[in-house]
């Protein structure tokens, strides 16, 4: 998305930044001829079939290069101060894609057409092949797992954790089935789409194994960065610092307005809707 029309573009106003190329639709590799089409549920993007050859061994797939870039990064620069690193891995995203070692962990029969990405739409298929799409799904996140435990491993084995901040974040959720659903969007905003996980930990306030119950929303992040880094926040930020909610759940927003453009939009307390 950052290198499309429209898309986000941001990644310019770091002081550094790496791409790896290849996931979702993304025209990486150049072939002329059409890649050959299986039989498929769902969706298959011409790229991603091209792309996909160049991802048969572990260590060239997007997420891990992703993450070895950024372990690189922490390996030159963890003995440094007053830096910000931002692992943005694109996973677990449709097509939900892994190899085999990912695949065998979950060990589901399937014999039937290749299904990785859902149309967002109403399901239809038949039970088997939806449970199928979950365990792609699953092997995808255990996929995440493993490589975000390199960085927390990484952390341990260099102290780390004494003066660094690790927020661990992602911006929507994703339907499977649920509400007889695939997708996002073109759905009312359930909470399986718009309540996501947020893990952070704040080594001023060593507050860790809790959880929080006050209302919070993704723009609270940008904040929370610069309050760490005593930085001042622009008036123009809409967000709050999450530094009193981290350490005794002191209440943040009354309440949080969520949805997108062109869709549904919702105010919540964050009980009711």
């Amino acid at each position: 998305h950052y290198w499309e029309d429209g898309g986000a573009t941001y990644h310019h106003r770091y002081s550094s930044w790496v791409n790896v190329r290849g996931q979702e639709g993304d025209p990486w590799k150049g072939h002329v001829a059409d890649p050959e089409v299986p039989e498929h549920h769902g969706r298959l993007a011409r790229p991603f079939l091209v792309n996909k050859q160049y991802m048969q061994e572990e260590h060239l797939t997007p997420q891990a290069q992703t993450f070895a870039e950024g372990l690189e990064f922490l390996e030159t620069n963890h003995e440094e101060d007053d830096w910000y690193l931002q692992i943005e891995t694109f996973d677990p995203h449709e097509p939900f894609f892994t190899l085999k070692q990912w695949k065998d962990k979950y060990n589901y029969e399937w014999d039937g057409p290749v299904f990785e990405w859902p149309e967002y739409e109403r399901v239809t298929e038949d039970p088997d092949a939806q449970e199928y799409l979950r365990y792609q799904y699953a092997a995808l996140l255990t996929q995440c797992d493993h490589y975000l435990g390199k960085v927390i491993d990484f952390m341990d084995d260099h102290n780390m954790w004494d003066d660094t901040m690790l927020m661990v974040v992602t911006d929507h959720g994703f339907l499977l089935g649920e509400h007889d659903w695939w997708g996002k969007m073109c759905m009312p905003w359930y909470n399986e789409t718009a309540h996501i996980p947020l893990f952070i930990w704040d080594p001023r306030l060593g507050v860790k194994g809790e959880r929080r119950t006050s209302l919070t929303q993704t723009i609270d992040l940008g904040p929370s960065i610069l309050e760490f880094f005593d930085v001042d926040i622009p008036k123009d930020m809409m967000g709050t610092p999450l530094r009193q909610v981290m350490e005794d759940d002191t209440p943040h927003h009354e309440a949080a307005l969520f949805g997108m453009f062109g869709g549904h939009v919702n105010v919540t307390d964050g009980r009711y809707i």
